[in-house]
């Protein structure tokens, strides 16, 4: 409350009258024998029969597990018909800090986190935090090895944060004006599991992401000396300690919209490029993030769509959106996976604002009776690159004297590279009868029309059965 630790009480007068002023009492137990240390003393308003109201009690900046009594009406002034439900009794673990210039080390209770905070980052009096948490498990991440900071104890994490999360640098915990924090977490030699990942050189400081599950690799170093391993680190956040077993780089696959696509094709220049970032633990969206450079000039963030699902990092698709004019790209994308591992893939491509059919073939050419794969034994298909979209796509098959002897209509006409068929088998050299065409050599001729303009190409084929 006002961005100091307050108690939140909630008040009911659950009688049929009204209750006029009456006490409010709050200490702390000290334990056994000894006296309870008053905290607050207060007299409130009245309140009305079936009146709930919420009640707030600044508390001392705590460090320990702390015992409160609450009392109302503790000396029944009020009278009252029943008294029992007038004191609460309040067990909470607390780890506050009220930074100044001179005080900017955060402690966890166990002792096993140390936090150094640059000096002067927040105005003095500002109030921080460490909790601890117990087993925080990620979503598909199976290549972290779990370490406890203490032989046979449960893995632990930590908390850092301030009360007033409005002096953070954004709603990421980022620290303001770029400063960093020293972030210590000691470990126990004695424990098995830390000794064979200290050996495997794997122990690593992982940053806790809640909206989607998954701990992210921050860059580390290990004091052997002092059994500790540091991170400087530029955000607030729950820090732990992992083995990082996770050696494999993420992958891409990437895809033109509504037409085939090869690296170095064609792409229409209001196409839209679709990728899939994969990785078994899951792709970096947080520090590294998935970034695209066009020609070497970073894409904003603001022209890809990322749709990142809560909780499954390990498929991440992404969608960008040309507007180019005519000429030769190349598309690069940077990206990383949660533990660390990064990659850099290229994408070269051409626009072209010209109408034209290029690249055109068949395979095999000749058409052989026997083949590597005996279920295309006798069959052939057709390529051809689109340098823009046409409206109509047809092959057609001719004899050496002119007989026109099949056709294809509505073939893919989208820019791009095509086959045809696009299916698992090939064509098997019917005529339109469903005749086998005899050995021999043949014409075809592939035809654009795209508007008025209509284009030709012609290649010759051969069948040697």
């Amino acid at each position: 409350k006002d961005n100091m630790p307050a108690l939140e009480i909630q008040i009911k007068n659950a009688g049929t009258g009204i209750c006029p002023e009456y006490s409010l009492h709050l200490y702390q137990y000290l334990g056994e024998g000894q006296r309870e240390r008053l905290l607050r003393e207060e007299t409130l308003a009245p309140i009305q029969p079936q009146e709930t109201l919420l009640h707030y009690v600044q508390l001392p900046i705590f460090s320990g597990n702390i015992v409160l009594k609450l009392f109302l009406n503790r000396n029944h002034t009020i009278s009252e018909s029943n008294y029992s439900n007038n004191d609460k009794t309040i067990y909470k673990t607390f780890n506050l800090f009220q930074l100044s210039d001179s005080r900017n080390t955060l402690t966890s209770l166990d002792g096993k986190m140390q936090c150094e905070i640059e000096g002067s980052v927040f105005p003095t009096g500002t109030v921080a935090y460490v909790d601890t948490y117990m087993d925080l498990q990620a979503v598909n991440q199976a290549d972290l090895q779990p370490v406890p900071v203490q032989a046979g104890a449960v893995h632990s994490a930590f908390e850092i944060g301030v009360l007033n999360e409005n002096l953070l640098a954004d709603s990421t915990g980022l620290l303001p004006g770029g400063a960093t924090m020293k972030v210590s977490i000691e470990y126990d030699t004695a424990d098995s599991t830390l000794q064979q990942v200290l050996a495997d050189e794997a122990l690593q400081i992982y940053r806790w992401e809640e909206d989607y599950q998954k701990w992210l690799l921050q860059s580390s170093q290990i004091s052997v000396q002092k059994n500790q391993i540091i991170a400087q680190v530029s955000k607030m956040g729950t820090y732990s300690i992992f083995g990082n077993y996770d050696t494999i780089s993420p992958q891409v696959d990437a895809n033109v919209e509504k037409q085939e696509f090869t690296y170095g094709g064609y792409i229409s220049e209001s196409g839209t490029i679709s990728f899939i970032f994969n990785d078994a633990n899951g792709i970096d969206i947080f520090d590294h993030g998935i970034n695209l450079f066009l020609d070497g000039e970073k894409i904003p963030n603001s022209e890809l769509t990322i749709s990142a699902v809560v909780g499954h990092l390990t498929t991440v698709p992404v969608k960008y959106r040309l507007n180019l004019k005519k000429g030769s790209y190349v598309l690069l994308m940077s990206f990383a996976d949660v533990n660390g591992n990064y990659r850099e893939h290229s994408i070269p491509f051409f626009v072209n604002d010209t109408f034209d059919i290029i690249n055109v073939g068949n395979y095999p050419n000749p058409v052989y009776g026997i083949t590597l794969e005996p279920i295309n034994e006798g069959r052939t298909r057709f390529t051809y690159v689109l340098t823009d979209d046409a409206d109509e796509v047809s092959i057609k098959i001719f004899t050496v004297s002119g007989r026109k002897v099949k056709t294809f209509h509505n073939l893919p006409s989208s820019v791009g590279y095509h086959e045809y068929p696009r299916t698992l088998l090939g064509w098997d050299c019917r005529d339109t009868h469903g005749e086998y065409l005899s050995n021999g050599t043949y014409f075809y001729k592939i035809v654009a029309r795209k508007g008025s303009k209509k284009i030709e190409k012609i290649q010759k084929m051969a069948i040697l059965k």
